[in-house]
């Protein structure tokens, strides 16, 4: 299956259980797709530029993404109804993310 979008994709990566993929795009977009059918699932909408980087947390609920110099922000969104759930602003730009679970909690590195 081939997985589309309107512009240049900066970054993928799979759910934990391999059943999501998401994409980030220079669209100003995350995707969210179904590794088994192709499907777009979900559109995540919200950065005002270029999406850099997009993950997965841990439990596969939530997604955070870093956008460009345009947006300087990262967002945590609801992996299953889109809703952004907290906004982070930067004085620069954040070109990456990822979500780091240990035996008692649950960290964000945002870069």
């Amino acid at each position: 299956k081939t997985l589309r979008h309107e512009d240049w994709v900066t970054s993928s990566a799979f759910s934990f259980d391999d059943k999501l993929i998401i994409t980030a795009c220079q669209d100003k977009t995350v995707r969210i797709w179904d590794t088994q059918s192709g499907e777009l699932k979900l559109t995540l909408e919200g950065h005002t530029g270029p999406v850099l980087y997009a993950c997965f947390s841990a439990d596969c609920n939530r997604i955070i993404s870093t956008s460009g110099y345009a947006d300087k922000a990262a967002r945590i969104w609801d992996a299953h109804t889109g809703q952004v759930l907290s906004k982070f602003e930067f004085n620069t730009h954040a070109e990456s993310c990822d979500f780091t679970l240990t035996s008692t909690s649950e960290s964000i590195f945002i870069l």
